[in-house]
């Protein structure tokens, strides 16, 4: 862009060009507090390989009075699967994996920059040593919209005979197209598909020991190592849905103490199982976890292995993981220091 200036109060110089630069940046990008997305009907939920899962999702313009350009949105699924979609506010899906599907529910009206206006200012001191600039942002009209919240809402199906079992995460972005503030992000939504015979009858899990924590599993000090000390048991009552069980994670040396609260699902594949659900550390917070472990006499190696994650649910920032760059569904690859894991199959 070619900037053009005006001869101010003596004879000072002032860039226009460099103002509506400024204006053009703050307009595009939006602030942070301006959109809200959702995930409804997905977090903490577990479905059977091959059925087809329904949920919404939203995005909500909450200041109507801020500029938030919509290039699209996508929804990415990670862990035990590895999807995305990317659709338009009409929902026309843009590009992505057949096995999910998006309906529009309720879409306000297209942004696309295209109704929007911006305006700009300069100024100089009275003494003519600077000058300063002024900015502002907001909507050319409302569109009878009113000032009331903008909400783009979609019902999404996953069609799980294209997922594999395990645990899922879930996050939803409105993209911009912008590089000032390229995307805004929901929570992550966690969710679990399990195969026919994981459920009560699918067997059940105990472990206790120890490991080496590796560098970087305790992300408020990556370069920290130590002992860490496990016990746990995961396991369906009978005629019950959810598991039951309890699990402990202590590292002393970043005084941590993990205890569970609740389960939310277990899946055990051959010598894999795997569950999560929700606890505290050092009996404070909501907290969520995902535990792994190998059974090695039934894997054939003889090595017990465990992986565990432990995040905070009201922030997603993941205190604990001792396999940070793998994903949620991947095999653990810390051996067990001295102990036993013990899968214990269905009859």
């Amino acid at each position: 862009m070619q900037s053009k200036s005006k001869i101010g109060k003596n004879g000072k110089y002032v860039s226009i060009g460099l103002t509506f630069a400024i204006v053009i940046m703050m307009v595009l990008s939006g602030p942070v507090s301006a959109v809200s997305l959702g995930i409804t009907g997905l977090d903490g939920t577990s479905h059977t390989k091959g059925a087809s899962v329904k949920f919404d999702v939203t995005a909500t313009i909450e200041d109507t009075d801020s500029y938030v350009p919509i290039d699209n949105l996508s929804l990415k699924i990670t862990g035990a699967t590895s999807k995305e979609v990317v659709f338009s506010t009409d929902g026309t899906i843009l590009s992505g994996d057949a096995g999910i599907n998006v309906v529009a529910v309720s879409v306000p009206y297209p942004i696309d920059g295209s109704d929007h206006g911006y305006g700009y200012g300069y100024g100089y001191d009275s003494s003519g040593y600077g000058h300063s600039f002024g900015y502002g942002y907001g909507y050319g009209y409302d569109n009878g919209a009113g000032g009331q919240d903008l909400v783009y809402q979609y019902t999404v199906t996953l069609h799980t005979s294209t997922f594999n079992t395990g645990v899922h995460e879930a996050v939803l972005s409105l993209n911009t197209g912008n590089e000032a503030k390229p995307s805004f992000g929901s929570s992550v939504a966690s969710f679990t598909i399990e195969k026919t015979g994981d459920g009560p009858k699918g067997g059940f899990v105990t472990g206790g020991g120890w490991i080496t924590s590796p560098a970087g599993a305790y992300t408020e000090d990556p370069e920290l190592t130590g002992k860490v000390n496990f016990g746990f048991v995961s396991k369906y009552a009978k005629g019950a849905s959810v598991p039951t069980g309890s699990t402990q994670f202590q590292f002393r040396e970043a005084d941590l103490k993990f205890h569970s609260d609740e389960y939310q699902l277990l899946v055990i594949a051959d010598s894999k199982a795997q569950y999560n659900g929700t606890g505290t550390i050092n009996g404070e917070g909501d907290y969520g976890f995902i535990l792994t472990a190998i059974d090695g006499d039934i894997k054939g190696d003889g090595i017990d292995k465990i992986g565990i994650k432990i995040w905070d649910r009201s922030s997603d920032a993941i205190i604990y993981d001792n396999m940070i760059d793998a994903e949620d569904c991947a095999d653990p690859t810390t051996a067990i220091g001295g102990g036993s894991i013990k899968i214990h199959k269905g009859k």
